[in-house]
C-alpha cells in the first residue's frame, strides 16, 4: 500500500502546484479527518467497556493471544477469543488485557474452564475502559502532540 500512498501523494502535490481547488479541497479534508481522535478514558462500573485490564495473573502469548480456546465470562455472557475478544499479556507478564471485537464488556471478566491464564489469581481491581471521541491536532503534525495528551495505557 505504501508504494500505491506514495504515487498518490505525487500525484497530490503535482496538482497542488498546478493550483487546482479540487486538490487543495482533497488536503483540507484529510486534514480534517486526521484530527479526529479516539482515545481511552476510565468506563464507569455499570458503563460498557471496549478494553478490561485484569492485572495479576501470569500470562504469556502463547496461553493468551495465540489460544484459540480461550473464553472470558462478563455479565452478557460468553466472549471467545479471536472470535468475540482479543487477550493479551501485559509486557510484564503479571496481567491480561482483553479486547471486545464484536461486542463489549459489562461487570466484571472472569475465565470460563479453558486453558489460559488464572483469571482468579488477579491481584488488583479490573480497569476498565471506554473510547472518546476528541478533535484535536493531528497526531503527525507537531512532534510529540499524542504522548503530552495521552490518558490511558
Amino acid at each position: 500500500m505504501f508504494p500505491g500512498f506514495g504515487l498518490l501523494a505525487w500525484l497530490l502535490l503535482g496538482e497542488l502546484f498546478r493550483g487546482r481547488r479540487l486538490a487543495w479541497a482533497a488536503l483540507a479534508a484529510v486534514f480534517l479527518l486526521s484530527c479526529i481522535r479516539v482515545t481511552p478514558r476510565p468506563a464507569g462500573p455499570n458503563e460498557l467497556a471496549n478494553m478490561v485490564d485484569i492485572p495479576g495473573p501470569a500470562a504469556t502469548e502463547a496461553d493468551t493471544t495465540m489460544e484459540p480456546r480461550l473464553f472470558v465470562v462478563d455479565d452478557l455472557g460468553t466472549a471467545l477469543n479471536v472470535i468475540t475478544m482479543r487477550a493479551f499479556p501485559f509486557p510484564s507478564g503479571d496481567g491480561v488485557r482483553v479486547i471486545g471485537l464484536r461486542r463489549d464488556f459489562l461487570g466484571t471478566v472472569k475465565r470460563g474452564f479453558s486453558p489460559g491464564p488464572d483469571m482468579s489469581a488477579a491481584t488488583g481491581p479490573q480497569r476498565r475502559w471506554a473510547e472518546q471521541i476528541g478533535f484535536g491536532f493531528p497526531c503527525w503534525l507537531p512532534a510529540g502532540a499524542c504522548k503530552r495528551s495521552a490518558a490511558a495505557p
